[in-house]
């Protein structure tokens, strides 16, 4: 008979299922961390084109209420952990795991467990997501409950934050502009100050690039720009 967790979990992982957009992906990593107590989640998509293999980053923390980030890098994910993750196929925990520490008072600065889950596609890894902060006397079935929910979270992920947008992309010098300085983390009036423009100007650009793109927000924006190759 399942505990009241692991119904929990599953609940939570039909509901990322049939997310409809990226705050209600938020919103379930919310429950998904209250219900097994990770602190963050980090996760890498492979992109393969043209046999070229690129990787696209994206975060979340529970102090900055699991918004999604995208980003360029993530220390967490070296060369030499993808490639254990590509052999091993399945869930696999990493303890003190100083990969994610960096100098950045934001990012993971923790010495619990870290549980890495893979994901395959037909070419082989197609994602990888780490589970970060889990207690360290964490046992096997939390390990396969955190690998079910990476499964499914991974590819709810690929569908609402790395999807082609719909329609043509016609965006300005100037929207991609604001894209850029907006996945670098400025707020609308910083890029209004790099810009040399006002904070409605620089709100009305990205407001446009976001809607030529299909996105449902601002930071969907920004991956469906690294995702067409918009930005760099």
């Amino acid at each position: 008979m399942m505990d009241s967790r692991t119904l929990s979990v599953l609940e939570i992982c039909e509901a990322v299922l049939n997310c409809p957009d990226v705050p209600s992906l938020e919103a379930q990593l919310t429950n998904l961390s209250a219900t097994i107590g990770f602190s963050a989640l980090k996760a890498l998509h492979v992109r393969r084109e043209n046999s070229k293999t690129s990787y696209r980053f994206v975060s979340a923390h529970r102090d900055a209420g699991w918004q999604l980030q995208v980003g360029r890098s993530s220390p967490i994910f070296s060369d030499e952990l993808i490639e254990n993750a590509a052999r091993q196929k399945t869930a696999f925990t990493k303890h003190d795991c100083a990969a994610g520490r960096t100098n950045n008072p934001t990012d993971d600065q923790t010495s619990a467990s870290t549980v890495f889950v893979p994901t395959f596609d037909r070419c082989g890894l197609s994602g990888l997501i780490a589970f970060i902060g889990i207690p360290s006397d964490l046992s096997g079935v939390i390990i396969n409950l955190l690998h079910l929910a990476g499964l499914y979270t991974s590819s709810r992920f690929a569908a609402l934050l790395f999807e082609e947008a719909t329609n043509p992309t016609d965006l300005t010098p100037r929207e991609v502009e604001c894209l850029k300085w907006s996945s670098n983390g400025l707020t609308s009036s910083e890029i209004a100050e790099k810009l040399g423009i006002s904070r409605h100007t620089a709100d009305w650009y990205l407001k446009e690039a976001t809607q030529k793109l299909g996105a449902q927000n601002r930071t969907h924006a920004v991956m469906i720009a690294y995702r067409k190759g918009l930005i760099i």
